[in-house]
């Protein structure tokens, strides 16, 4: 269950990123024409930060997951699983 989390934690961070990455943008150009604090600017900078931490963090579950499930998979193999031979 928490690798389940991690993973949509990845999702929901991609998400959260180009989310901050566009507040951020749109802020930048509403703080130029002066219609935006900069509060605005820092708030999409934050966003943007949390959502990249968040999708680095799930990229690496699924990398590890990925690394478990292959070492698993060679383990079985090599045990003779799955590879047609009956069971004893």
């Amino acid at each position: 269950m928490r690798n389940e989390s991690k993973r949509n934690a990845g999702t929901f961070g991609l998400v959260l990123f180009i989310v901050g990455l566009v507040f951020t943008i749109v802020s930048a150009v509403l703080l130029v024409t002066g219609n935006a604090s900069w509060l605005n600017a820092a708030t999409g900078v934050c966003v943007t930060a949390v959502g990249f931490s968040s999708y680095s963090s799930g990229r690496k579950e699924r990398r590890q997951q990925e690394l478990e499930n292959d070492a698993r998979e060679a383990r079985e193999r090599e045990a003779g699983y799955g590879s047609g031979a009956p069971e004893l």
